[in-house]
C-alpha cells in the first residue's frame, strides 16, 4: 500500500470523525436546550401553583372579613371588606385582594322569579330603562328573549322554535343564567352587544357599560335580588327611581357619602310614594352576594382566583362559585 492512498484513508477517517463529533455536540445541544426548557417549563409550573396558592389564600382571608363585619344589617363602601387591599409576601409576591358588591348591580335571573301577590315594579320594565341607558335603542324585544330564555316554561316567541335554524343549534334553557357571557348565545343578543349595546352609535362617554350595572346571580330562587341603595351607581338608582327623579337619585348618592342608608324609609318623602311601594322589593341597605378577586404577582407571571359568594343573614359565607 502506497503513502498517498494510506493518507487518503486517514483524512477520511478524520473527517468522518469530525462530522460525528459534530453531529454529537448537535445532539447534545439539542438536549441541553430541551433540559433548559423542561427545567423552565418545571419551574413555571411550580410558580404558577404557589401563586394559586397565595391568591386562594387571599381569597379566604377575605371571605373572613366578610364573615367578620361587626353590621351586618348595613353594607357599604366604607366597611373593612370593602377597602382594597395590596400587600407583599414575605418571598416578594405581590397580593392584591377586592371584593366587590354583587348588589351593587340588577340581576338578570330576577326576570325568572314569579310575580309576588303583593305589587312590584315589573323587573322588564327596569331592565328597559338600564338598557336605554347603556345606549341599546330597542330593548323590549331582547328583553322578551331573556325572559323566555330563563323562564320555566315553553310559551313565548322566542322559545325553541325561534332557534331552529341557527348554528351552532341551541335552545332556551328554561333556567337562570350562569353568567353574564350567557347573553351571546339569546336571541337579539351577541359578544359585540354585551361590551356596547348601542353598536357604535353612542359614544362611551355618554352611555353606561352593562357590565357596570347587570350582574347574573346564578341558582333559583323565590324572592328577587334587590339592588343595595349603598353601592349601586346612580344610574341604576336613576333606572330603579324613574327617569324623572334624578334629584333623588343624586340625593341618595349624597346621602351614603355622608353616612351608611340604614333605612329605606329615607327615601319616603322625596320618592313617588305609589312608585316607592312597588319598588320596595327591589331595594335593601345590605348586601348577600359579593364578587372577590384575589391576583397574586411572581417574578415571572400572575394568577388571580375569583369566587362569587353567599353571605346569609347569621354571617356565614359559602363559595357558590370558584375560578382560576
Amino acid at each position: 500500500m502506497g503513502p498517498s492512498r494510506h493518507r487518503r484513508r486517514g483524512g477520511s477517517a478524520l473527517v468522518l470523525t469530525l462530522a460525528t463529533l459534530g453531529v454529537l455536540v448537535l445532539v447534545a445541544v439539542a438536549l441541553a436546550r430541551e433540559a433548559r426548557a423542561e427545567a423552565a417549563a418545571a419551574r413555571a409550573t411550580l410558580e404558577r401553583r404557589r401563586l394559586a396558592a397565595v391568591a386562594a389564600d387571599a381569597v379566604r382571608r377575605a371571605m373572613a372579613r366578610l364573615a367578620d363585619d361587626e353590621d351586618l344589617l348595613v353594607d357599604h363602601p366604607d366597611e373593612p371588606w370593602a377597602r382594597p387591599e395590596t400587600l407583599r409576601a414575605p418571598d416578594g409576591v405581590l397580593i392584591r385582594v377586592r371584593v366587590a358588591d354583587e348588589q351593587a348591580r340588577f340581576d338578570l335571573n330576577n326576570l325568572a322569579v314569579e310575580p309576588p301577590s303583593a305589587p312590584r315594579l315589573p323587573a322588564a320594565d327596569i331592565l328597559a330603562d338600564l338598557l336605554l341607558l347603556c345606549g341599546d335603542p330597542g330593548p323590549r324585544d331582547r328583553i322578551g328573549a331573556l325572559s323566555d330564555w330563563v323562564d320555566a316554561d315553553n310559551d313565548g316567541p322566542a322559545e325553541a322554535p325561534a332557534y331552529a335554524e341557527l348554528r351552532p343549534p341551541r335552545a332556551p334553557p328554561n333556567r337562570p343564567l350562569l353568567d353574564l357571557d350567557e347573553l351571546r348565545w339569546i336571541a337579539g343578543f351577541s359578544g359585540a352587544w354585551i361590551v356596547d349595546p348601542s353598536l357604535g352609535a353612542v359614544p362611551p362617554g355618554e352611555r353606561a357599560s352593562p357590565r357596570d350595572l347587570l350582574t347574573v346571580l346564578p341558582g333559583p330562587r323565590r324572592r328577587v335580588t334587590p339592588v343595595n341603595l349603598n353601592t349601586a351607581p346612580e344610574p341604576l338608582l336613576l333606572a330603579l327611581l324613574g327617569r324623572g327623579q334624578r334629584h333623588v337619585a343624586h340625593y341618595v348618592v349624597t346621602l351614603r357619602e355622608a353616612a351608611p342608608i340604614r333605612s329605606l324609609e329615607s327615601l319616603a318623602a322625596l320618592a313617588d310614594p305609589i312608585r316607592l311601594t312597588r319598588l320596595l322589593p327591589w331595594l335593601d341597605v345590605r348586601s348577600e352576594w359579593f364578587q372577590v378577586e384575589a391576583e397574586a404577582v411572581g417574578p415571572r407571571q400572575a394568577v388571580t382566583v375569583q369566587a362569587l359568594v353567599h353571605r346569609a343573614p347569621d354571617g356565614v359565607v359559602r363559595v357558590v362559585r370558584w375560578e382560576s
